[in-house]
C-alpha cells in the first residue's frame, strides 16, 4: 500500500472563548451541507416578485424542487458560470452545492429554508456558508430590480442575525461585485464565506433564508449559488494526525481577506499569515493552534478558528484480490462498507460507483488495470490507500477495412472486412443482427448499415469495433442562364441554380466559366472579358461529397473597338482619315464617320476631306459588329484644322556671274521645303541649298509644316553679268555658317587694292588689301553689336584708273 506522512487539516469557524476548553464534538442538522446530494431537511419554495407599496415584494409558496430553479449540482460538474467566469460548484471542497433561480425572466422568485433546534448543552455551535451572486442591472428604480437575500433569523426572539444577513440589490456601486465580461449589463459576484458563530444559541431555533428574485417588471434576471459547509461545532474536521504522519498542513476556511496563526490560545505568537499553516514535526495531541479570519468588508464578521490536534490510527483500506477476468466483465473490488468511513477509488470512469466501499470493475483496454481505494475515516480524516490488479483475458478483435466506408447513392460498394483472429469463432453482425452463414474471416457488405464481429474465445465474448457503412443521397446538377450568347460590351450573364437533391443534405456549388474563373455562389451573375466559346460546368456537391455535374458553352460575341488617325490637317487641304479599328474578329462590321461639319461616310476608309475654316472639330467613327447592335461603339477625337503662316519676300540678292554660295530661308515654319524653279540649286529639297549665279532667278519656296500647311515665300536672285562692283548691304555673323562676313565683289576690275570698314565715329575697324577676304564682324577678337557702319573700296578698273567708292551696311546679330 502506498505510505503517506502528511496530514491536512481543515478548520472550521467558532466564537473566541475565555480561557481554554476542551470542546466537544456536536453533530451538524442533517444534510444542512447538502452532502445528501438532495434538499431533504430544506424547504423549497417558488412565486415571485412585485412591488407592494413601493416595497420590493416576495411571494412564496412551498413547491418541493422545481426542475431549473432549485439545482443541485455535483461534485463532478465542473462548468463555470456564463456571465462571471467562477466555478458553479463551490470551492470549499464539498461533494453538493446549489443554484437558485435560472436566466429566465418573468419576475420569478424563489427560495431555499433551513430550520433547526440547536441543542441546549451545544455550546459551541457554528455555521460557515458560501453563496455567489449574478444579476442584470436594468437600471430600474430600487423597488424593482433584482435582488438576492441571505439571512440567518433566531426564530425564538424574533430577530435577524445581522452580521451574517445580506440583502443585495442590483446596481453599478455595489461592493465587492464586477461587471460580466460577456455582457456589460450583467453583475456577479465570486463565492464569498460568511461566518456565524452562534456558540451563545444553544436552545433556540433559527433558520436559513436564502432566496433570489428577478426584476418586478419581468424583463431581467437574478439568480445565486449557495453551499453550507459540513461543521458545525468548533473542532476541526480531521483534526487528527493518523499514525505515521509527519507533517500536519493546517487549512482554514476558503475565501477570507486575511489569516493570522497563532501559537496557542494566548495570541502571542504569530506562526503564519496565509490560509495554510504547514507544521513539521506533527504537533502533539492536545495541541491549540487559533487563526483569527477576516473577511472582506461587508461580508460577515470577524472569527477565530481552533485546531485542536489529537492523534488517531489510519483505517484499513482492502481494494480486494487481484482477478483476471474476460473484458469489459465486471470484477467485485473492495470489502464490506464501514460506515465510519467513506471511500473514493480510482480510475472513477472504470468502476460502477467511485464512492462506495465494494463496487464493480471492469477493464477496457488489452493491458492489466490497477484499482486504487482510498479509505477515510469520516471522524478523524486520517486515510489509507490500498490496490488490486484486474487483467483481461485478451482476445484479439482487430479488424482491417479495405476501400471506403462512405457511399453515394450512385456508386457500387467496393470493400471488404477482414479479422485476424483464427482461434475463435466468428458471427458478423449488421445493424446488431447475426448475418446468416456470415462465419469466416472476411466479410463483403453489400449495404449500408453498421457492421461488426463476435468472437468467442477461452469463454469470453468480445467484438470488434463497429464499422458503419452510410449510403448518402447524390444532388442532381442543372442550371438555367439569361442567354446563353451575348456580346461582350456589357455582357451579363445571370445563372438560375436549379440542382435538387432528394433529402435534407446541404449542396454546395462550383461553377467553372471556362475562362479559368470559378464561383461558388448559388445563382452567380458572370461578366466576359473576353470574346470566344467558353466551356461551362456546374458541380453540384452534398456535405457527404457526394456529386454531379452539368456541362454547357458560353458564346461571347466580339465587339469592334473603334480607332482612327489622320495624317494632317490644314484648311483647304485634303485630309485623309485612316479606320484603325480593331475588329476583334468580327464576321462583320458597319461603320459610320461624323466629320462635324455636316459631313460623313459609312465607308470603311473615307475618301480624302477638305475643310474650308480654321477650328477644332470634333470627328466621330461609330462600329457596330454583327452581333452587338444594341452596343454600338463610337470613338470621338478632336481634329484641330490649321492654317499655313503667311509668306513673306526676302531682300533681294545681287551676286556677281558664276558666283556659288548659300541660299537659306527662315526657321520655325515647316520642316519640308521645295524651291521652284530647281534651276542652279544643289538641292531644292532642303532649308539652306548651294546654288552658282548664272542667270537672274525669282524662286518660290513651298514650306509644308506637320499639319500639311504651306506657305510659300519668295526670293529674287539678280546676277551681275555685265562688268562693275557690288557690295551687300547687310549680313549676319552669327556663326551660323551662312552670311558670316561681308566682302566686295569686283567683276571685269583689274584689282582690288583696299577695302576698309569704319564705325559712325570714323573709327576704322577692319581693313585689307587682299581680294576675296572679308570681315567677320568682329573688333580686337570680339563681335560688336547690331548697327550701322561704313565701308570704303579702292580698286583699278580695266582702264587702269584708280576707283574709290563708299557706302554704309548693317551688321545683324
Amino acid at each position: 500500500m502506498p505510505n503517506h506522512n502528511s496530514k491536512i487539516i481543515y478548520l472550521f469557524i467558532t466564537g473566541l472563548i475565555s480561557g481554554l476548553h476542551i470542546f466537544a464534538q456536536n453533530t451538524c442538522p442533517p444534510n444542512i451541507d447538502l452532502e445528501y446530494g438532495d434538499f431533504s431537511n430544506w424547504v423549497c419554495k417558488a412565486g415571485n416578485v412585485s412591488v407592494i407599496n413601493s416595497q420590493n415584494t416576495v411571494n412564496l409558496s412551498i413547491s418541493g424542487p422545481l426542475t431549473n430553479i432549485h439545482t443541485i449540482i455535483p461534485y463532478s460538474d465542473t462548468t463555470k458560470d456564463y456571465y462571471g467566469g467562477f466555478p458553479v460548484r463551490c470551492p470549499n471542497g464539498s461533494d453538493y452545492s446549489v443554484k437558485l433561480g435560472n436566466r429566465n425572466t418573468g419576475s420569478q422568485a424563489e427560495g431555499i429554508f433551513y430550520t433547526y433546534n440547536i441543542p441546549g448543552n451545544a455550546n459551541n455551535f457554528s455555521i460557515l456558508y458560501q453563496y455567489a451572486v449574478v444579476f442584470e442591472n436594468p437600471g430600474h428604480a430600487p423597488e424593482q430590480q433584482p435582488r438576492f437575500r441571505a439571512r440567518v433569523l433566531n426564530l425564538t426572539d424574533g430577530d435577524t442575525i445581522n452580521c451574517v444577513s445580506f440583502d443585495f440589490t442590483s446596481s453599478g456601486n455595489l461592493p465587492g461585485f464586477k461587471t460580466s465580461p460577456v455582457n456589460t449589463e450583467v453583475l456577479y459576484k465570486d463565492w464569498t464565506p460568511i461566518s456565524l458563530n452562534l456558540s451563545g444559541y444553544a436552545g433556540k431555533t433559527i433558520r436559513l433564508e436564502f432566496i433570489t428574485s428577478d426584476c418586478t417588471l419581468g424583463g431581467h434576471f437574478g439568480y445565486a449559488y449557495v453551499d453550507v459547509n459540513s461543521e458545525c461545532d468548533g473542532s476541526v474536521v480531521g483534526s487528527t494526525v493518523c499514525i505515521g504522519d509527519t507533517t500536519v498542513d493546517l487549512i482554514a476556511p476558503y475565501g477570507f481577506e486575511s489569516y493570522t496563526w497563532y501559537a496557542d490560545n494566548t495570541f502571542t505568537q504569530i506562526l503564519g499569515t496565509g490560509q495554510v499553516l504547514t507544521l513539521s514535526p506533527a504537533p502533539n495531541t492536545g495541541s491549540i493552534y487559533p487563526v483569527i479570519v477576516n473577511p472582506y468588508p461587508g461580508f460577515g464578521c470577524m472569527d477565530t478558528v481552533y485546531a485542536i490536534i489529537k492523534t488517531e490510527p489510519k483505517p484499513l483500506s482492502f481494494a480486494g484480490s487481484d482477478n483476471t477476468v474476460c473484458r469489459y466483465e465486471l470484477s467485485p473490488l473492495g470489502t464490506v462498507p464501514d460506515s465510519a468511513n467513506k471511500y473514493l477509488w480510482s480510475p472513477a470512469n472504470l468502476v460502477t460507483d467511485f464512492r462506495i466501499a465494494n463496487p464493480d470493475g471492469f477493464v477496457n483496454t488489452f493491458s492489466p488495470q490497477q484499482f486504487i481505494v482510498k479509505t477515510t475515516n469520516r471522524a478523524s480524516g486520517c486515510f489509507s490507500f490500498d490496490s488490486v490488479v484486474i487483467t483481461p483475458i485478451i482476445i484479439d478483435t482487430s479488424l482491417l477495412v479495405t476501400g471506403k466506408t462512405d457511399y453515394c447513392s450512385n456508386q457500387v460498394y467496393n470493400n471488404s472486412l477482414t479479422v485476424s483472429n483464427l482461434s475463435s469463432g466468428i458471427q458478423w453482425l449488421l445493424n446488431n443482427m447475426p448475418i446468416a452463414g456470415a462465419n469466416n474471416r472476411i466479410y463483403i457488405p453489400t449495404t449500408a448499415g453498421t457492421y461488426r464481429a463476435i468472437f468467442t474465445q477461452n469463454g469470453c465474448t468480445d467484438t470488434t469495433r463497429i464499422v458503419n457503412f452510410i449510403d448518402h443521397v447524390s444532388p442532381y446538377a442543372n442550371y438555367t442562364v439569361n442567354q446563353d450568347s451575348q456580346c461582350i460590351t456589357n455582357n451579363s450573364f445571370i445563372f438560375t441554380n436549379t440542382s435538387t437533391i432528394n433529402n435534407t443534405d446541404s449542396i454546395t456549388y462550383l461553377w467553372k466559366f471556362g475562362d479559368g474563373s470559378i464561383s461558388q455562389n448559388i445563382n452567380p451573375v458572370k461578366l466576359y472579358t473576353t470574346s470566344g466559346r467558353f466551356n461551362l460546368k456546374l458541380i453540384a456537391t452534398s456535405n457527404f461529397n457526394c456529386s454531379d455535374s452539368i456541362s454547357g458553352f458560353i458564346e461571347v460575341i466580339p465587339n469592334a473597338v473603334p480607332g482612327f488617325l489622320w495624317d494632317a490637317a490644314c484648311n483647304n487641304n485634303p485630309i485623309q482619315f485612316s479606320n484603325k479599328t480593331d475588329e476583334k474578329g468580327s464576321l462583320s462590321v458597319n461603320y459610320l464617320w461624323d466629320f462635324n461639319n455636316g459631313s460623313g461616310s459609312v465607308l470603311k476608309q473615307p475618301l480624302p476631306f477638305t475643310y474650308t475654316n480654321t477650328a477644332v472639330y470634333n470627328v466621330s467613327l461609330r462600329a457596330t459588329a454583327l452581333g452587338c447592335e444594341t452596343a454600338p461603339q463610337t470613338i470621338t477625337k478632336p481634329v484641330t484644322v490649321y492654317e499655313p503662316v503667311p509668306g513673306i519676300r526676302y531682300r533681294d540678292i545681287t551676286v556677281p556671274a558664276n558666283y556659288s554660295s548659300q541660299l537659306v530661308t527662315r526657321w520655325g515654319v515647316g520642316n519640308i521645303y521645295n524651291w521652284q524653279p530647281t534651276i542652279q540649286l544643289t538641292n531644292p529639297f532642303i532649308r539652306t541649298p548651294y546654288f552658282k549665279a548664272i542667270n537672274d532667278v525669282k524662286y518660290l519656296i513651298a514650306i509644308t509644316d506637320k499639319h500639311n500647311c504651306i506657305t510659300t515665300d519668295t526670293l529674287q536672285l539678280f546676277v551681275l553679268n555685265k562688268k562693275g562692283w557690288y557690295m551687300p548691304n547687310a549680313f549676319t555673323p552669327n556663326g551660323d555658317g551662312l552670311n558670316d562676313i561681308i566682302r566686295p565683289y569686283l567683276e571685269g576690275m583689274n584689282g582690288l587694292k583696299r577695302f576698309a570698314v569704319y564705325n559712325r565715329v570714323g573709327n576704322m575697324i577692319f581693313n585689307t588689301t587682299r581680294d576675296g577676304e572679308g570681315w567677320n564682324g568682329t573688333y580686337k577678337g570680339a563681335i560688336l553689336e547690331s548697327g550701322n557702319f561704313i565701308w570704303v573700296i579702292e580698286y583699278t578698273d580695266m582702264y587702269n584708273n584708280h576707283i574709290t567708292q563708299k557706302g554704309t551696311l548693317m551688321l545683324i546679330k
